[in-house]
């Protein structure tokens, strides 16, 4: 209902500053000792202006420090897009 109600709403950024999208991944590898999941967080900003952000303990238990590394990455790269 929302989304069909709001589908005309856009944002325009007028100024007179470029408007750089950033995004910042980082990631905990085995934070829950006991159950030996990852923390993985991102945040984007708009020029200086957050737009989003997550942190997400993991529900699998990765298998070394590189699997944890590209889940991070991957789930931040599927926000930027």
């Amino acid at each position: 209902w929302y989304l069909k109600g709001t589908s005309d709403v856009v944002l325009i950024y007028r100024g007179k500053e470029n408007f750089l999208v950033t995004g910042f991944s980082n990631l905990n590898y085995v934070t829950a000792i006991n159950s030996r999941r990852s923390l993985t967080k991102y945040v984007f900003v708009v020029g200086n202006a957050l737009m989003s952000w997550k942190a997400t303990m993991k529900p699998s238990v990765p298998l070394s420090t590189i699997e944890v590394g590209y889940m991070a990455l991957t789930e931040a790269a599927y926000e930027r897009i």
